[in-house]
């Protein structure tokens, strides 16, 4: 490895490209650095730049060696907010992407090689938590609407049908202890 300056230079190679929601992330990274980057202290700039780097890494496995991942730094993103916002029945797809700072196509791009789609991972998600819900004695004085309400459904008959599809029993047996698939 040389250096120019004090900013070490690898040997370059061939990567693969970046994908562009990966760009669309890295783009608003070093916008929001360059808009505030003069605000910063050298250790916090230090920091900002190590975290746009990691997720670079992240984002692009290298071909030998190098730091892979079966999922990318923006997706990571997209799972996080979905697992936060779950409550909100009214959460939609356009307000993921642009939480995800990606159109809705790169949205559903970032989605197409997973075993989900973005609707897909939004249910599954309110579905798994319904379970741990109904599967927790604390939880047990809440009512199957109180829960699939809690999970983000807006209709408890919507709640335990898909509930039902997706465990292949309803929500009041899963509070009894039934086994879930």
């Amino acid at each position: 490895m040389s250096a120019i300056g004090l900013i070490p230079v690898a040997p370059a190679r061939k990567v693969a490209p970046a994908h562009p929601a990966h760009l669309a992330h890295f783009r608003s990274q070093f916008e929001r650095l360059a808009a505030r980057g003069t605000e910063l202290a050298a250790a916090d700039l230090v920091q900002a730049l190590d975290g746009i780097l990691h997720a670079f890494k992240t984002a692009v496995p290298a071909s030998e060696g190098g730091i892979e991942s079966d999922a990318s730094e923006p997706l990571r993103a997209v799972r996080h907010f979905i697992e936060s916002n779950l409550h909100r029945p009214e959460l939609s797809v356009a307000e993921i992407a642009h939480a995800a700072h990606v159109s809705r196509s790169g949205l559903y791009r970032l989605f197409a090689e997973q075993e989900l789609s973005v609707h897909g991972e939004l249910r599954e998600r309110r579905l798994q938590r319904g379970l741990r819900y109904l599967s927790r004695a604390e939880h047990g004085r809440m009512s199957i609407g109180a829960i699939a309400f809690a999970c983000g459904f807006s209709d408890q008959a919507v709640f335990s049908k898909q509930f039902r599809q997706r465990f292949g029993i309803a929500p009041r047996e899963a509070r009894h202890g039934a086994p879930a698939a």
